[in-house]
């Protein structure tokens, strides 16, 4: 997804770029009077005749769905299962074991998480917003273990007594590390309706990186790099792969692993019927414990999602000041939007009884 009347502006920054070399986007309209430009390519937009005439519009979003760079996927699956005609303590039981491991290494261009280009186009973290990057898909599962057992014993004649046990360990889907909106629309990288906390952050080396602006809070930096480093608040599992000194790459943070750990209990017994004799009849009395191990400890499984619904940890302010140095202000580790608890995460009890005749 593109955006037709957005470009880099020549007058912002090093020539339109930050120090790092980021384009500084804003949006034109060749029909402003004055304005020759001519589109000759739509990946990016690339316009001849650009003037500052073009410059100083509010339109925006003319969107154009196009091809995007190649990716890959690569998927791997093992499972290995077996089962015993024969109970640990009777005859009539049976025991059955499987073991599961899945791999998954996936990329993407654009995060395809919303209902239109619009949002599509805005809700993907990116370092140049008209030429995404290949980055790790905000989908992928990277390893994910599963095992169960279904142990089934005959203590009462044929009536089957039953424990079932399902444990998964899965590591947590990556997410990206951005700026939040700065307040001075001069300051964006690109214009005020395409800048919704997309902008991946630049990680200082320090708080006198030179690519950083003396606009910059120098607390704000140390805070930032404090969090992104050691953890602090709310991101105290930030698990990030940076290089300082550069822009993080999207979907470079991962959420932390996951455990999981279901059980069910059941009893078969002789109903009203085969205890008068009328007809061979049972009943399976059954409870199912859903993330037992919440149950056992409030404080295990409690399944955090930093980053939520679209991927993204905004802990500081980020702009750009004249000479495309970085501007770091603000920073927040207790962004409400940071972290979200799943439902996954909440204990269950489901008690029932099933029939036969």
């Amino acid at each position: 997804i593109v955006d037709l009347v957005q470009v880099v502006d020549p007058s912002q920054g090093v020539n339109g770029f930050t120090v790092d070399g980021r384009p500084i986007i804003r949006a034109i309209d060749p029909l402003n009077a004055g304005c020759d430009a001519t589109l000759t390519d739509n990946t990016p937009p690339t316009y001849s005749n650009l003037s500052p005439a073009c410059f100083g519009t509010g339109i925006d979003d003319f969107l154009q769905l196009t091809n995007g760079p190649s990716f890959d996927s690569h998927n791997a699956s093992l499972l290995l299962s077996k089962r015993f005609p024969e109970g640990i303590f009777t005859e009539g039981g049976s025991v059955n074991l499987s073991f599961g491991y899945a791999f998954s290494d996936s990329e993407q261009t654009i995060n395809f998480r919303s209902s239109t280009a619009g949002s599509n186009f805005d809700n993907t973290p990116a370092f140049d917003r008209q030429d995404m990057a290949v980055s790790q898909s905000g989908f992928e599962t990277r390893h994910n273990f599963v095992a169960t057992l279904n142990w089934r014993e005959e203590f009462f004649g044929d009536y089957s007594t039953g424990l079932g046990i399902f444990f998964r360990a899965a590591e947590g889907r990556p997410y990206s590390l951005v700026f939040d909106d700065f307040s001075n629309d001069d300051l964006k990288f690109t214009d005020r309706s395409s800048s919704e906390n997309n902008i991946l952050a630049y990680i200082p080396t320090g708080v006198n990186d030179a690519n950083l602006s003396p606009q910059s809070d120098p607390a704000a930096v140390a805070s930032f790099l404090a969090a992104i480093n050691d953890g602090t608040g709310i991101v105290s599992d930030l698990d990030c792969n940076f290089t300082p000194g550069e822009t993080v790459k999207r979907n470079q943070c991962r959420n932390g692993w996951f455990f999981d750990m279901d059980l069910r209990f059941s009893q078969e017994l002789p109903f009203l019927g085969s205890l008068t004799g009328v007809v061979d009849d049972r009943i399976e009395l059954f409870a199912d414990v859903d993330n037992f191990l919440n149950l056992l400890d409030s404080g295990w499984n409690t399944r955090r999602a930093l980053g939520g619904f679209d991927g993204r940890v905004a802990l500081v302010d980020g702009g750009v000041d004249d000479d495309g140095r970085y501007i770091i202000d603000n920073f927040d580790s207790g962004d409400g939007e940071a972290a979200t608890f799943l439902s996954s995460t909440a204990w269950r009890i489901q008690i029932g009884a099933r029939y036969e005749f």
